[in-house]
């Protein structure tokens, strides 16, 4: 009798086992299946950099031993022939100690002045640094970074005032229009960039627009590495690897404080977008396509190809509902809230409708 119960209690057992193992584990499985649900948001792409600051600036310089009295207000957008500065008899002999290695740096690229007056349209200011001559756009193509370094670290010093000695500094008019930031950035980040790419540069919490204007030295694009005979893959397996790439920005708008800096940490965002967020993570090739697994109302795994619009390291920002192909065909895409594999397995991608 006890025999049968424990054969009946094994049969019962066995039995709740084949059904925890048919209907439980599956929803389990399925459970544990990792999924999220679309919604919108944005992406930001950007780097954070050290730059150094090259403005066109002219530095004048008393002609004679004068006394001179600023005229022009600090930071004034002045044009040409405006007095700066009166110049009147009753200077000094002997220029300053304070000049004495801004009057060397200068020498002849200094403009020197008998009359105040401002030869060339800018900004008016009061402070030099003698790096005028040395950090101006004629000079980017061939500077090192080096001679950057060296004269970033300049010391501004204000313009000479009151009793003044010849070839003391007065005053320098900082060309009105473009101006241009350059920085070093590695051979996976220059991926980004290319000539003439519109980017937004943030600096002291203002955002103005500004462009690449060149990019040293030329990173090699994909339409160079093959040609009919071969030269331009052969050169490019003999070039050194390059570790670093120097990028000057281009902008044109006014930036407050930006005639007396010479280096600013810089934010370049070089793309972004909004629409439908997804991870990186969940971005498969089916055919030759990219896009997702969409979980449909019965559960299956459905393919959806997609259209990157902007992208960083975790996430995507796709089109939304449909979107136009290459060949101009109206192609069904993901939907905001539908249910997305997170990390698709081969065997999803393979077995997915």
């Amino acid at each position: 009798m006890k025999n049968k119960r424990f054969l009946i209690f094994i049969y019962v057992v066995a039995l709740a086992a084949c059904i925890m193992f048919v209907y439980v584990f599956p929803s389990i499985g399925k459970a544990l299946e990792g999924t999220y649900i679309v919604e919108h948001g944005s992406v930001e792409v950007y780097d954070e950099v050290d730059s150094y600051i090259v403005r066109n600036e002219t530095v004048y310089t008393a002609g004679k031993d004068c006394f001179v009295k600023t005229k022009a207000d600090e930071g004034k957008l002045v044009r040409v022939g405006v007095p700066i500065v009166t110049i009147s008899e009753g200077g000094k002999e002997e220029a300053s100690n304070t000049y004495t290695t801004l009057i060397e740096t200068l020498d002849k690229a200094a403009v020197p002045t008998e009359d105040g007056l401002s030869k060339n349209a800018g900004y008016v200011s009061y402070k030099v640094d003698g790096a005028e001559t040395v950090l101006n756009h004629d000079s980017i193509a061939k500077m090192k970074r080096e001679t950057l370094e060296k004269y970033a670290a300049a010391r501004l010093v204000k313009a000479a005032g009151g009793k003044c000695a010849k070839s003391e500094p007065l005053f320098k008019i900082v060309e009105n229009g473009d101006w241009w930031l350059v920085y070093y950035v590695d051979s996976k980040t220059i991926e980004k960039y290319y000539e003439g790419q519109r980017v937004d540069l943030t600096i002291d919490d203002e955002t103005v627009s500004a462009h690449v204007e060149s990019i040293s030295p030329k990173p090699v694009s994909d339409e160079d590495e093959e040609t009919e005979d071969g030269e331009a893959s052969e050169k490019k397996d003999e070039a050194e690897p390059v570790s670093e790439y120097r990028i000057v920005l281009c902008c044109s708008v006014f930036v407050k404080d930006y005639m007396t800096m010479r280096t600013a940490k810089i934010k370049v965002t070089t793309s972004g977008g909004e629409g439908l967020k997804i991870q990186n993570k969940s971005i498969v090739e089916k055919k030759g396509k990219k896009g997702v697994l969409v979980k449909n109302k019965y559960g299956k795994n459905v393919f959806k190809p997609i259209k990157i619009l902007a992208a960083d390291d975790k996430y995507s920002i796709i089109s939304e509902e449909r979107y136009l192909d290459a060949s101009y065909n109206f192609v069904d895409t993901v939907k905001i809230y539908d249910e997305i594999l997170t990390s698709p397995s081969e065997k999803d991608v393979k077995n997915a409708e």
